[in-house]
């Protein structure tokens, strides 16, 4: 396991600096539910699922949730979050996920939130996903557009009067992700683009009016503005029917 992997799991080894992000939390969990209401989804896998805030509210007494986080941190709020009348139907994995044993084609629906500027293969991680999806299924991805001048400027706050990285995140644009996605057989179906304003801002104002702030600006899914200002985006995508034929040569990417 590579020095990044390591560094990764220290850093989301101890959740509460993660979990004072409410406004993001928020915003994500908002944006997902609104992508998947009329969804029908039976077996649900969060990868880095943290505390689970984006994926327990999915789930019910008629669908499977397989929680995955290297975290034992992360994966123990989780587990305390789940309604004891619901604890059957949740799988919970404390490992990373490209070394996880999967079922291929197991999954309606995958969600991959903070997850791509910390992977160590990017492209491989996203194969990967492909590999574990129904035709036909799921795939709510996150990222922030390393092109953008937000995050741009994001960077050199972070590095010059913030505290620094203690590795370096994938920087990924939005144009890279696009190709990446096609070449592993996903069509995009809606997309939500915000930014958490300037860099910053959550030192000068509480989470909840950072949150109004933000939807100020940027509206919600579906009835979005100024998209071209957000540089986080989330995407929801979905399988297509050839990808069953194309799944075992994408697989090799890893």
């Amino acid at each position: 396991m590579g020095s990044k992997t390591e560094a990764v799991r220290s850093v989301f080894g101890e959740p509460s600096w993660y979990l004072k992000g409410t406004c993001n939390i928020r915003i994500r969990v908002e944006t997902v539910q609104e992508f998947l209401k009329d969804e029908s989804l039976n077996r649900i896998l969060d990868i880095g699922c943290g505390d689970g805030s984006i994926s327990l509210p999915l789930l019910s007494s008629h669908r499977h949730l397989t929680l995955l986080d290297f975290s034992e941190g992360m994966l123990s709020v989780a587990r305390s979050r789940v309604p004891a009348e619901l604890v059957g139907n949740v799988e919970f994995r404390n490992e990373n996920f490209m070394d996880a044993k999967l079922s291929p084609g197991e999954y309606d629906l995958i969600i991959c939130i903070g997850v791509l500027a910390h992977a160590d293969a990017p492209e491989a991680l996203i194969s990967k996903i492909v590999s574990l999806m129904r035709p036909g299924g799921n795939l709510i991805l996150e990222q922030t557009d390393a092109s953008h001048f937000m995050s741009g400027l994001t960077y050199l706050m972070e590095k010059y009067f913030f505290v620094p990285e203690k590795y370096e995140r994938n920087r990924i644009s939005s144009v890279e992700l696009r190709r990446i996605v096609a070449k592993c057989g996903l069509d995009l179906l809606a997309s939500f683009r915000y930014s958490l304003l300037f860099p910053g801002m959550h030192r000068l104002v509480s989470q909840n009016v950072l949150y109004k702030m933000i939807r100020l600006v940027y509206g919600s899914y579906p009835h979005a503005r100024l998209s071209h200002l957000g540089n986080e985006c989330i995407y929801r995508l979905k399988s297509t029917a050839r990808l069953l034929e194309t799944s075992r040569p994408i697989q090799r990417l890893n």
